[in-house]
């Protein structure tokens, strides 16, 4: 089953082309939708969760957001936030 979501992406690299904002039908399953917005935005999203960015859905960690479920839901919120280091 496909859902309606907007995905957002924040600090991508200068000479990154693309949208920043997209507005796109996607499979409910969290992974898949991962793969189906990587390969729209080619900015290699699965290597670099946790590492380089992390994914907030509806202002909240995807962790949380997802729970035990996995599955998005129609007109979800995806904002592609950068890790800042620390200390």
């Amino acid at each position: 089953m496909k859902v309606k979501i907007k995905a957002k992406f924040f600090g991508l690299p200068k000479d990154y082309h693309g949208d920043r904002e997209i507005e796109m039908e996607v499979s409910e399953d969290f992974q898949q939708a991962l793969e189906e917005i990587d390969s729209k935005t080619k900015i290699g999203i699965k290597e670099k969760l946790d590492k380089r960015f992390v994914i907030l859905i509806n202002g909240r960690n995807y962790r949380r957001a997802l729970g035990n479920k996995g599955k998005l839901e129609e007109g979800d919120n995806l904002a592609f936030v950068p890790l800042v280091g620390g200390g």
